[in-house]
């Protein structure tokens, strides 16, 4: 029987320490823990407490918000254009307002251009009309005289007189040759005058176009009717002054303003030449001067200096 060799004893061998760790490792460690440290730090510092309301800006603060925002918006877009620096919001607000100022100012002229260019053509038709039915008159007048004339000669004078026709009577005062001119106009000054307005001018002194024509003359001078009618209007017209207004027989009117003196009063009948009044400055004006109007019947204001023309008068 084979005999076994006893146990060799064995001498346990000493547990070993774990090896160091290598120092970068370490470095790398250490490194991430700090900025995880510091990004939890920051966001804490920032962030707004978590039940804490949010603060409302006031309404003053809001709009200067805007108005700062509008003016980096219109610095930029000044600068893209061109503008020159400084340019703002409120630079832009007068700007548009300087503009929309000039467009209504020149709608309001081109308005009232339009506007007197219809009262001129107006006015252009009404004389016309007028200087035909002068023209119809002084025709029919003429015929009415040749054949008084014609009768005359064949009849004898007082076989020739229409006894049915109406006397003309002058009124005291009325040159002589008005009486030799029966229904003929003539001049409302005799004495020296100076046309300083003519019809149809514009100006500050006047609220639309002149309607008259101005005869410059010194106070006291006298003012005769430039042709027969009746008054119809004699005392104070506002802008007028004092002022004669006369209804001739075929509807039209003349008017006489800023007299100084009344030499008439309403429903007074007056042949041409007859002194209704003398030269003054009242009402609106400048300086002493007669302000004359011829009106069409129905119609409006026509130019006196081509009225008077229409009847032989040249002013």
């Amino acid at each position: 029987m084979p005999v076994c060799p006893p146990p060799v004893a064995t001498r346990p061998e000493p547990a070993t320490a774990p090896a160091p760790a290598e120092p970068w490792v370490l470095g790398q460690v250490v490194g991430a823990a700090l900025v995880v440290v510091l990004l939890v730090v920051g966001w804490a510092s920032t962030a707004p407490p978590a039940m804490a309301p949010a603060p409302t800006a006031s309404a003053a603060e809001r709009a200067d918000v805007v108005i700062s925002r509008a003016a980096t918006t219109d610095a930029t877009d000044a600068a893209d254009a061109g503008a020159p620096s400084g340019y703002s919001s409120t630079d832009r607000y007068r700007r548009a307002e300087a503009r929309a100022e000039r467009e209504r100012a020149a709608r309001a002229e081109r308005e009232e251009a339009r506007q007197r260019r219809l009262r001129q053509e107006r006015a252009d038709r009404d004389l016309a009309a007028f200087v035909a039915a002068v023209a119809d008159q002084r025709k029919a007048q003429k015929k009415a005289q040749e054949a008084a004339r014609l009768a005359g000669r064949l009849m004898g004078p007082a076989l020739a007189a229409d006894p049915t026709a109406p006397a003309t009577m002058l009124t005291p005062g009325a040159p002589a040759a008005v009486a030799a001119v029966g229904t003929a106009w003539v001049k409302p000054l005799q004495a020296a005058y100076r046309i300083t307005a003519r019809f149809g001018q514009a100006g500050r002194l006047w609220s639309k176009d002149h309607t008259g024509v101005d005869l410059a003359s010194p106070t006291g001078t006298p003012v005769a009717a430039v042709g027969a009618g009746t008054v119809t209007h004699a005392g104070h017209a506002g802008a007028y002054g004092l002022k004669v207004e006369i209804t001739h027989a075929d509807g039209s009117e003349t008017w006489y303003a800023h007299l100084s003196r009344l030499d008439v009063a309403e429903g007074a009948v007056v042949q041409a030449g007859a002194p209704i009044g003398s030269v003054g400055a009242t009402g609106n004006v400048t300086g002493p001067h007669l302000h004359l109007e011829v009106h069409t019947a129905g119609g409006g204001a026509i130019d006196p200096v081509r009225a008077l023309a229409a009847h032989g008068v040249v002013l």
